[in-house]
């Protein structure tokens, strides 16, 4: 796979084109352009910077995306020590 060397003006183009996909994070998209052979010295970078910017990623980043379950309890009852009164 030859390695396409990106010109500075079509870097805003190509990670919008990789991240029209989804929100997938700018190391996800730093793989992504590297798969598909794209190269520029600062893509790494650039790609985290990206994703800083776009308002959704922010949004949804973070969460955990797992379904929600009850908690167990694990209370035990213990005597109160009354003083005697």
């Amino acid at each position: 796979m030859a390695i396409l060397s990106t010109p500075r003006e079509d870097v805003q183009q190509v990670l919008e084109e990789a991240h029209a996909p989804g929100h997938i994070g700018g190391a996800k998209i730093y793989d992504h352009l590297m798969t598909l052979g794209y190269y520029w010295p600062t893509m790494e970078i650039d790609s985290a910077t990206f994703v800083k910017r776009c308002k959704v990623c922010q949004l949804h980043g973070n969460l955990i995306h797992a379904p929600a379950v009850e908690l167990p309890t694990h209370l035990k009852l213990v005597p109160s020590i009354s003083s005697g009164k």
